[in-house]
Parts: structure tokens; C-alpha cells; sequence
């Protein structure tokens, strides 16, 4: 996994690798690795990740006198859930079709406003060939203090560009607008609404006109699962949010998996 996130990030032109001295009198932000195994939200193990990241508790630059590292952080609006389930309920009674959307390396997609340097990934950095050289980002990274910002800004000007034609919801940054179509986006992770299929895949072919990288979740563009909770629809047309994976994790870190379920005694309602 830590080949394939080199490869990308290769591939997407994120970084030069240059000498040291090329940033005589800019910060240096180390970076290190972000490991995990993604899951379904059923629990069971789907993938490793990994995450070539910034050392963001690291970086001062661009602070100014008297600001801490907290001051500056470059947060991002996300979907609010109320937003999230009056869609799905819309999309229920009016027969619309739900696409889950996801981000490629979506961090990466953003550029910087100037490159930043930084040290060689841990396991390169020392490589014989390597000594002395660092990393010019011309893209952000996970990590950075202001990638979140940056990408939702990204993501945001291409939406509303002549070319997609969405405008933002004064209710919810994170809901895009337009007469036959919405979209909602938690950072990286978007889900479109449409009447038909032919509605969402028209909006993917216009952004990735637009270079940004994205794919469908499923090739048949079905939602069954978002940020962890399953979707299931159920024989009457309604859907079914749990979160099961979740709640069998809990009773695990607490040590009651096992625990035996007892009914909860009513108190007597008094006449």
C-alpha cells in the first residue's frame, strides 16, 4: 500500500525532489506514515491504506506574531446529518437514483498557493542517492494545516464553475444545488442525486473535464453504505440506517461482547 500512494503521488506530479539548499530560509516540515485497515461497515476488513502525510503539529509557516498552530487550521465544512437524512428521505419518495461518489487522493487534487518543502518519507529519507535532498510540494498532502480548506474550496469552484452550473446552499455549505440534480459532499466522500443515472454520470464526466479525479463506488452507482452507516432498503421502499460494524467494535474495546442482554423493567404509569 505504501507503493501504491508513492505511485500516485508520482503520477499526480505532487512533488519534486530537490536539494536542500533550495529552501535556504523556509520551513522544512517533516512527514511520516499513516497506516490503516479500512473496513466495511459491517467491520469486516476491506483494505490496507497508507498515507504519505505532513507533520502538521510541525508547521509554523505562515503564522503570524502571537497566532499558535490551533489559530490557523484550515477547517472544512461537512454535510450536516440533518441535511443528509431529509435527502435520503426525498430520494425515497420521489423514486430518485442515489450515486455514491468518492475523491481519488483527494488532498493531492488540490494545489498549493506556493510550494512548501518537506523531508523525504521515512524510509527514503537516508536511501543512499537520497542524502540531502527533500521534497518540493506543488500539491497539498494529508496533514497539511490547511488541506481540508483547500480541497472543499477546490471542489467547490468546480461545482459552481458555467461548466457544472450548481449553486451552494445558504443552509448547508456542503449541498449543491441545481434544477435536476444535488450533490453532497463530506471532504472527499460525495453523494449525487438525480433523477436518472444519466443525471450523475453526466456531472462525473464534467468534473473530471474539469481534472478532478473521481469514480463511482459502485458501478451500478447504488448507495448501500456512507461514512461507516449502512443503507439497506427495505421490501416497503424505506432505508434502513445501522451502524453495526460500529456498535460491535464498542462492546469489544469495553469488553462486553459477550454480555448477556436483559430487558429494561417499565416504571408503572401512575393513573
Amino acid at each position: 500500500s505504501m507503493d501504491v500512494e508513492l505511485r500516485a503521488l508520482h503520477t499526480m506530479r505532487v512533488y519534486s525532489i530537490v536539494p536542500r539548499s533550495t529552501a535556504a530560509g523556509r520551513e522544512i516540515v517533516p512527514t511520516t506514515w499513516a497506516f490503516k485497515k479500512k473496513r466495511k461497515p459491517d467491520g469486516s476488513f476491506l483494505k490496507f491504506k497508507s498515507r504519505l502525510v505532513i507533520r502538521g503539529d510541525r508547521q509554523q509557516e505562515g503564522l503570524h506574531a502571537g497566532e499558535t498552530t490551533h489559530d490557523t487550521d484550515g477547517y472544512a465544512p461537512v454535510v450536516e446529518w440533518g441535511t443528509l437524512r431529509m435527502l435520503l428521505t426525498l430520494s425515497v419518495q420521489h423514486n430518485l437514483v442515489t450515486t455514491q461518489v468518492d475523491f481519488n487522493n483527494a488532498f493531492v487534487q488540490a494545489e498549493l498557493p506556493r510550494p512548501m518543502y518537506v523531508d523525504c518519507p521515512p524510509g527514503l529519507k537516508g536511501t543512499p542517492g537520497y542524502e540531502g535532498l527533500i521534497m518540493e510540494l506543488h500539491r497539498s498532502l494529508y496533514g497539511h494545516k490547511f488541506a481540508a480548506k483547500l480541497f472543499y474550496e477546490l471542489v467547490r469552484k468546480n461545482l459552481t464553475s458555467s461548466t457544472c452550473g450548481f449553486t451552494v446552499s445558504p443552509h448547508d455549505h456542503c449541498l449543491f444545488l441545481r434544477h435536476d440534480c444535488l450533490v453532497i459532499c463530506w471532504i472527499d466522500d460525495a453523494i449525487f442525486i438525480s433523477r436518472d443515472s444519466a443525471g450523475a454520470d453526466d456531472i462525473i464526466s464534467k468534473l473530471r473535464s474539469l481534472d478532478l479525479q473521481l469514480d463511482k463506488e459502485c458501478d451500478d452507482g447504488g448507495l448501500e453504505a456512507y461514512l461507516g452507516v449502512d443503507i439497506a432498503s427495505q421490501p416497503d421502499g424505506s432505508l434502513l440506517l445501522r451502524q453495526t460494524g460500529l456498535i460491535d467494535r464498542i462492546l469489544e474495546a469495553l469488553d462486553i461482547a459477550n454480555a448477556n442482554p436483559k430487558d429494561t423493567p417499565s416504571t408503572a404509569v401512575l393513573g
